[in-house]
């Protein structure tokens, strides 16, 4: 039987709200981000890659012609060029995972089910020690920008779990 847990009776104006509020909206961000890994996530098992090369080549050409310095147009070439198709199911599948096991988190966090705040925790500890981990091993930034922001996330997962009514005992 899933148990639901009704809103804090009173949630205190000043840093408590804060805090509240910083919540509602890194579920909302995370949701938002989360859908977006599930959907690139399965972008990348398309049977696509040479037309997507062929398509970024096309849309940075005219910065590395007109500007041959320029970093930003010179990364995203190189990356896909780069591209394994081994390090694009990597990707795929680790987009839909974390995407998707964060969907269903943070339905369960929205609609304030007690046992989904600590499974919450561990779930993004779990994946920010993986990324910093994979980090380790690629150097990816993005890696790191995911964990810091997961870092954020776990915090205000584990503030808003502290202002849950408590269980009261069976009578």
């Amino acid at each position: 039987m899933t148990e639901t847990v009704t809103p804090p009776l009173q949630i205190k104006k000043g840093v408590a709200h804060w805090l509240h509020r910083a919540f509602e909206l890194a579920l909302a961000a995370k949701g938002a981000v989360a859908m977006t890994e599930v959907l690139a996530g399965l972008g990348l098992f398309l049977p696509l890659p040479l037309l997507l090369r062929q398509k970024i080549e096309w849309l940075t050409h005219y910065n590395v012609v007109q500007t041959p310095a320029d970093p930003m147009a010179q990364v995203v070439q190189h990356a896909a060029e780069t591209l394994s198709l081994a390090d694009q199911y990597f990707f795929g599948y680790y987009l839909i995972a974390h995407g998707g096991l964060k969907l269903i988190l943070i339905l369960l966090l929205a609609r304030r089910i007690r046992w989904a705040f600590p499974v919450a925790i561990v779930a993004l500890g779990g994946f920010i020690v993986y990324q910093a981990y994979h980090w380790t091993q690629t150097g990816s930034s993005a890696l790191l920008v995911m964990s810091a922001l997961d870092s954020l996330t776990v915090f205000l997962v584990w503030r808003e779990f502290l202002t849950l009514a408590p269980i009261s005992p069976p009578a």
